[in-house]
């Protein structure tokens, strides 16, 4: 999620949008020397080369980098090594338009690297040399070859790597196609759009060489169209594979952190298809349902008929950088919703790249538009009103030279003089009566590819407002914006109900966005809303008199510093839904009448300084009392540097820090400022990458307990799903308001509780987000707080 050092690490899984490893603003060091190109290929030997590690080096997240492009063809199945005995090496390989691979020591050998797979299209095989120890420096040799792979069922499996999923990626499916599976493959069963297909995994179906049962079904799409095949079980964990002209290929695991499966294919070309209904490990059976659904037509008459826009820009020494080094131009769009937009970056003088940014904090990258074409490309349907920025850029940093944007269908690149398009909108029933509704097909749908409906509603400013959503149909999922863009979630109003609701303790003058969802993508049927007045909310008490609001005992308080930012400087490094995280943590806490505002301290974008957070800090421990509780959250950009404290703790000789609005505050700093906080309990909640490093300073003390939503060599990812900036967000708001109240479910929060729900939720939802360098998982760090130590007890 929130790392300013690297590349981003493009997971497998289309539904997962990685801002950790993002590419962000940064400072500008110097050019990194242009990696070498491979040049044609003679015999089976691709790239043969010795090198070494120097400062001169391109600095990546932890070491210095080196880099290659090796041309391969589709289906040439290599093995790519990298050996040294000077330092720890580290290889990476993203194949063309595929998921970085990583292997660090080869059957735990330290001076040796290898990952082997099969090319699925022509092109650039990237290769990256780095070393697992910080600053390493020192001699290596990288090899790439063909593998001859013989034409009986007993070829090697491509299971070197360590896929950015699971083993499916390589080591079963691409193997599996490639070659023929361990039994006879039946014949494959014919699909249609529209189609809702019933199958049943059982003994007997086609078996993939590493051991899941498949059916195969084939799928004719005669025109080009946005297509959505899901696959949905209640008895076994679905995968789905699709390989389509040109030999493609799609898969998913968990979509919407569920155990379905759904691939989404933005302008599906015209082709045939095929469809591998499989599951996410051996040995699995059951019942499943697969739905072939196709997005409403997005491209309009008038939006066919728009004029192209070529617009000239030029990559320049002096421009603003990305943190991983690269130029950047970039460019602002306002286009009407539902429209259909296609983006093109062209150069003759470097390999282009492409980035948007929506509205709401997605990102959409692409490197190249097709195997051997090294301008970058991108299709999408326009979901939300409001500016869109398009960043061009260049694959390696340092590269400059002129570019083209090319622009079609949308409208025009500058905002239109009249008011912004917006969403269409359902009519609003009178205050306090029922709205009956539907979602189904032809209504807009998120950019996560759920159907919606939105209301428009005004509420009497400075009251309580309760809003709900039942259906029997699907599991419903609401959000609400306010007129200030404050925007609020839920899914289940209380654990085991589908239902969905929120409440507003104070509603703001002017109109709000009532939006009713599904959970999952292409969910329909009848929902009903209802709007009615909430509970009011208890006056806060006048000046000089002590706080009533409950706690741990009839005296403690809560206090809370909330800092999220999704909006830095420049522009670049900017990152979906941070702030709102920030926001989101803070009203749990006071929708359950944990907080008042002179405890609350929160800090977004702008505001969330050093000097702020300093601030904070301090007026906090002036006046926090030895039985109050204290929670300290922050989601945004971390990142490392060598450590200069000379910490005996920082084992391996790194410091951690947030990268705050102007700069970084370091995790011994943030150590210290907690050491000042003298409550009876203090949590620690921290949203970024390396959060785990932070542990060792801020866990110093009896009574502070920390949850980090990764390890301190492990980046973090976006839960785009889930519409937070992270997992830890997502997972720590559901917690805060009550779902993780339930051993025994009496109001009272426990910290056992809390740390348990959370981490059973990472299990559920995110135990197989893989990173550049591992697996993201939850750090829980209780120090000497026993599980059974109370944060609060709810007064809601």
């Amino acid at each position: 999620m929130h790392s300013l050092v690297g590349r981003a690490s493009a997971l497998a899984s289309v539904f997962l949008v990685v801002a950790c490893g993002s590419r962000g603003d940064a400072g500008s060091p110097p050019p990194p020397p242009t990696p070498p190109v491979a040049t044609a290929p003679t015999g089976d030997v691709l790239l043969d080369r010795d090198g070494a590690l120097e400062p001169t080096d391109t600095r990546g997240t932890i070491s210095f980098v080196d880099r290659f492009d090796v041309p391969v063809a589709p289906g040439e199945h290599v093995r790519v090594t990298l050996t040294s005995s000077a330092f720890d090496p580290v290889l990476e390989v993203t194949p063309p338009r595929g998921a970085p691979l990583t292997n660090d020591d080869l059957r735990g050998d330290r001076t040796r690297s290898e990952i082997e797979l099969v090319a699925t299209e022509a092109g650039a095989l990237k290769v990256q040399v780095t070393s697992f120890a910080p600053s390493a420096q020192g001699a290596y040799h990288v090899h790439v070859a063909r593998v001859r792979v013989p034409s009986t069922p007993a070829a090697p499996a491509v299971a070197a790597a360590e896929p950015t999923r699971r083993h499916h990626v390589l080591a079963g499916v691409l193997s599996s196609l490639a070659r023929p599976p361990q039994t006879a493959a039946r014949t494959p069963m014919p699909l249609r759009v529209g189609d809702r297909a019933s199958g049943t995994l059982a003994a007997g179906d086609t078996t993939l060489d590493s051991g899941e049962l498949a059916d195969v079904y084939v799928l004719d799409v005669s025109a080009a169209t946005d297509l959505t095949i899901q696959m949905q079980s209640t008895t076994l964990d679905a995968y789905l594979v699709v390989r389509g002209p040109g030999d493609r290929e799609w898969e998913n695991d968990d979509s919407g952190g569920t155990r379905d499966a759904s691939v989404s294919i933005p302008q599906a070309a015209p082709g045939q298809y095929r469809v591998f209904a499989t599951t996410f490990r051996a040995g699995m059976t059951g019942a499943y349902e697969l739905k072939v659904l196709s997005a409403r037509d997005a491209a309009s008459a008038g939006t066919t008929a728009a004029a192209e826009q070529v617009i000239a820009g030029e990559l320049a020494t002096g421009d603003r950088t990305l943190v991983s080094g690269e130029l950047v131009g970039e460019h602002r769009f306002t286009w009407p919703v539902g429209t259909g937009v296609h983006l093109e970056a062209r150069s003759s003088a470097f390999d282009t790249y492409l980035i948007l940014h929506t509205p709401g904090g997605q990102q959409r990258d692409n490197d190249d538009q097709s195997p051997g074409v090294l301008n970058a490309a991108m299709d999408f349907v326009v979901q939300e009103p409001g500016e869109h920025r398009v960043l061009v850029t260049s694959y390696r940093p340092g590269e400059t030279g002129r570019y083209e944007l090319v622009v079609r269908g949308g409208g025009t690149a500058t905002p239109p003089s009249a008011p912004p398009p917006t969403v269409t909108s359902q009519p609003s029933a009178p205050a306090g009566q029922p709205i009956r509704g539907a979602l189904a097909a032809g209504d807009a749908t998120l950019s996560s590819g759920e159907f919606a409906d939105t209301h428009r509603m005004t509420f009497t400013a400075g009251q309580p407002v309760s809003i709900r959503v039942e259906s029997s149909a699907f599991d419903t999922y609401l959000i609400v914006r306010s007129p200030s863009g404050r925007q609020q979630d839920n899914d289940d109003v209380s654990p085991g109900v589908l239902n969905s609701g929120i409440d507003i303790p104070a509603a703001e003058a002017g109109e709000y966005q009532v939006i009713v969802t599904s959970y999952r993508p292409g969910e329909t049927g009848a929902y009903v809303l209802t709007t009615s007045a909430g509970t009011t909310t208890t006056p806060q008490p006048g000046p000089g008199t002590p706080p009533a609001a409950p706690g741990v005992g009839s005296g403690s308080r809560v206090w809370v510093l909330s800092v999220g930012i999704s909006d830095y400087p420049g522009g670049a490094n900017d990152l979906p839904e941070c702030a709102n995280d920030a926001v989101k943590i803070a009203e749990a806490l006071r929708n359950q009448g944990l907080t008042a505002p002179d405890r609350e301290f929160l800090l977004t974008d702008g505001r969330a300084t050093t000097a702020a957070i300093r601030d904070a800090m301090q007026r906090i421990t002036a006046q926090i009392r030895p039985d109050d509780t204290f929670v300290f959250f922050y989601s945004g950009h971390g990142g490392q540097n060598e450590s200069r404290s000379g910490d005996s703790r920082e084992l391996d000789a790194i410091d951690e820090y947030l990268f705050v609005h102007d700069g970084p505050l370091l995790d011994d700093e943030l150590g210290r400022l907690m050491d000042g906080v003298r409550a009876r309990t203090a949590l620690v909640a921290i949203d970024a990458c390396f959060a785990g490093g932070f542990a060792k300073d801020v866990i110093t003390r009896p009574g502070v307990v920390g949850l980090f939503s990764s390890e301190e060599d492990v980046t973090s990812a976006v839960a785009s799903q889930f519409q937070a900036g992270g997992y830890l967000s997502h997972f720590l708001r559901l917690g805060i308001q009550g779902e993780a109240d339930h051993d025994p479910r009496d109001r009272v929060m426990t910290v056992g509780e809390l740390t348990h729900y959370v981490w059973q939720q990472y299990g559920r939802h995110a135990s197989d987000v893989r990173m550049g360098m591992g697996y993201q998982q939850l750090v829980v760090d209780r120090g000497a707080v026993r599980a059974t130590q109370e944060l609060w007890r709810n007064n809601r």
